[in-house]
């Protein structure tokens, strides 16, 4: 598993501009994975810009909208540099939690 996490790690940070190594480390951790796993929602921050984005949740958001009545929900907000590696790091952390993203 942590030979997995090292190519995955690699990957990252050869795929898009360069991220901060430590946060990528980060965001591929077992302990990110586990603080995922929880999270009925995943946004992300923007550290740059100040952008939200959805990384995972949609469904839950969209069922809160429809019936029009609050409901509790663990939110986890990722801050992020989006522009680089930092975004497919979150991606994949989100992907190996919850098996899939909502990225768009």
């Amino acid at each position: 598993m942590k030979e997995q996490r090292a190519k995955d790690v690699q990957r990252v940070e050869d795929a898009l501009p360069p991220g901060r190594p430590e946060k990528i480390r980060a965001l591929l951790a077992p302990a990110m994975e586990a603080e995922l796993k929880e999270a009925d929602v995943i946004t992300g921050v923007d550290e740059a810009t100040g952008n939200v984005f959805l990384i995972y949740g949609r469904k839950l958001l969209g069922q809160i909208v429809d019936s029009n009545t609050a409901r509790p929900a663990k939110t986890v907000m990722v801050p992020i540099l989006q522009a680089t590696s930092e975004l497919e790091a979150l991606v994949a952390a989100t992907v190996a939690a919850k098996g899939h993203h909502e990225y768009e």
